[in-house]
């Protein structure tokens, strides 16, 4: 990337690279010489693919969501993730301690365009956010009327109320 010299840094440099799906990015600084700051930088770069492995956590086909419509032709529209939810862990992380949530609308207005963001899956570690993806409409849902869509706004107090209440207790 970038190879340099300082006088607070001596020689530096700045060095990526990629096998399969990692890509790493390495810092060398303080180095005798360029040939020294060359070697150091592969060094650490074999260490870290030795040590750092991309986890594939969820498929983008497996999140999938569907979220109420007010006041649209339809009363739902099923959302999905843009792509694969991916993590690298380091030697000794646990896959098992990844989670995924979904930051998403329980209800949205109708006039939602396919491929429209609507919200965001999050991979956690140790439920701690790590990664995040887009969610967006798989199709469109149009202005209009339809009785289940009626019925999703007539009920969407009473399902507020209710989550609100037991979030209370």
């Amino acid at each position: 990337i970038k190879t340099g010299y300082t006088q607070v840094a001596g020689g530096c440099l700045a060095a990526s690279s990629r096998r399969g799906d990692v890509e790493l990015i390495v810092i060398v600084l303080h180095s005798s010489d360029m040939y020294t700051r060359f070697n150091d930088a592969a060094k650490l770069l074999n260490y870290g693919f030795d040590q750092v492995k991309n986890f594939r956590q969820v498929k983008s086909t497996r999140m999938t969501r569907t979220a109420f419509v007010r006041g649209g032709k339809s009363a739902t529209v099923h959302l999905s993730a843009t792509r694969d939810l991916v993590f690298p862990l380091v030697e000794g992380e646990d896959p098992k301690k990844l989670s995924v949530s979904y930051d998403l609308p329980k209800f949205l207005d109708a006039g939602i365009s396919k491929g429209q963001v609507v919200g965001k899956a999050v991979l956690k570690y140790e439920g701690k956010p790590v990664a995040q993806v887009p969610m967006v409409a798989s199709e469109s849902v149009a202005e209009g009327f339809s009785i289940t869509s009626f019925i999703v706004g007539l009920t969407e107090p009473i399902f507020l109320l209710a989550e609100n209440f037991l979030a209370a207790a």
